[in-house]
């Protein structure tokens, strides 16, 4: 029985010990994506300010351009 509520214990730990880590590389991915965006902004003359969705919409000079 000792082994059993180890085992279930250990299992506890790695499962939180993963979503920690799946939230830090969400965190880091949104970080870097932020920073490329950035920097495309500023070498493509683009104003950057605001939140993704801006600076998405601020990317195109009329409402014909971002129709896909």
């Amino acid at each position: 029985m000792r082994i059993l509520s180890w085992t279930i214990k250990s299992l506890n730990v790695l499962l939180n010990l993963g979503s920690f880590l799946n939230l830090i590389n969400f965190t880091n991915l949104m970080a870097t994506n932020q920073a490329l965006l950035k920097i495309a902004g500023e070498a493509y003359g683009i104003p950057v300010y605001g939140t993704q969705a801006h600076l998405f919409i601020c990317a195109f000079s009329s409402i014909s351009e971002n129709i896909f």
